[in-house]
């Protein structure tokens, strides 16, 4: 076990990893970069072209290296990129492998629930192309096509299909804006997400009715979900780490809104209780089209799921402003300082 622990993904450093020495560091780092976004009136700087930029940069050094990555550390990263995670509720140090593979078996299921042979999975924001790539060699016989906004994530994911002989289509696109030729409504029988909402969060609405318009069958959405997350100190912690970062806050209006269309139903909505990073812990949403003519038991379409999502939303509503909590905030520091 290294004697310091040093978590990129959070950019804090941490003599020891019990769970109140990692919440009350990444309570104070992030407490300081919302006043300095604050202060300099900045809460509000994710936009797609800020987001295309992140990624074009951190996905320009995988590019470099497109040609020499194994299938295995294609899929759930090397030994390298080892950091604070979460598995089974628990915060630890790790590779992202446990994670990245509890995300793969959530896919694998929905194309099993959703996809026939010779039907087509849509990713928006496919990112590096792996689930992608993952899917495809699972189901060969099913058209796989990713769509994402930072070209140069594009030419990796295109380089890697190369690199495993894998038939899978790739395209640079605004998912919010024209498609490319070929993307047509109904022409995906499933639509998935996994961590891309979150870093639109002004644009996510259009993207989940844009996912209600190519699915035929089913959409799942891999994504950290605020509403989902405990209330406890990680989930507090969690929540002011989205809006220091300016991430997606609120996921489930959208899903409601497209539940009173009556032609989706929500059918799973629950955390996965593990994450590559601690504070940003992944949840399931998957909604169901409704058949024509469907009716639940009580006569109305989609009534009960909406129901139970009006009650998701309700119960795990995030407070408007993280000023009006500062002070929860700091008794909780003080707490875990205490057990540090």
């Amino acid at each position: 076990m290294p004697a310091r622990y040093v978590s990129k993904t959070n950019d804090i450093q941490l003599s020891s990893l019990t769970e109140a020495h990692f919440l009350s560091a990444a309570l104070r780092h992030y407490l300081a970069v919302y006043a300095a976004r604050a202060a300099h009136r900045r809460l509000a700087w994710r936009t797609p072209s800020a987001v295309r930029r992140i990624y074009d940069r951190q996905r320009a050094a995988q590019l470099e290296r497109a040609a020499q990555l194994s299938w295995d550390e294609m899929l759930y990263g090397g030994d390298d990129e080892r950091d604070a995670a979460l598995i089974d509720d628990r915060i630890t140090w790790a590779t992202p492998r446990a994670a990245r593979a509890l995300n793969l078996t959530r896919i694998q299921d929905a194309v099993r629930s959703y996809v026939r042979p010779g039907g087509t999975v849509i990713e928006l924001g496919c990112g590096s192309g792996r689930n992608l790539l993952y899917v495809k060699r699972m189901f060969p016989d099913v058209r796989c096509v990713g769509l994402e906004l930072s070209p140069v994530s594009v030419a990796l994911a295109r380089a890697l299909a190369e690199r495993f002989h894998l038939d899978v289509e790739f395209h640079e696109c605004d998912v919010t804006g024209q498609l490319p030729p070929g993307i047509a409504p109904g022409s995906a029988a499933l639509a998935f997400t996994v961590h891309a909402l979150e870093q639109i969060p002004r644009l996510h609405v259009g993207v989940v009715q844009r996912m209600s318009e190519l699915a035929s069958g089913g959409i799942l959405l891999l994504e950290p979900v605020p509403e989902l997350w405990p209330r406890n100190a990680r989930g507090m912690v969690s929540r002011l780490r989205v809006r220091a970062l300016d991430r997606l806050l609120s996921l489930t209006p959208a899903l409601h809104a497209l539940q009173d269309t009556g032609t989706w139903s929500l059918t799973a909505a629950h955390r996965l209780r593990t994450a590559a990073n601690p504070l940003n812990e992944t949840c399931e949403l998957r909604m169901s089209r409704v058949p024509r003519g469907a009716k639940d038991e009580r006569g109305v379409p989609g009534a009960l799921e909406r129901a139970a999502l009006r009650r998701i939303s309700h119960n795990g509503s995030t407070p408007p402003h993280v000023s009006a909590r500062i002070r929860d905030l700091r008794a909780i520091l003080a707490l875990l300082e205490e057990g540090a």
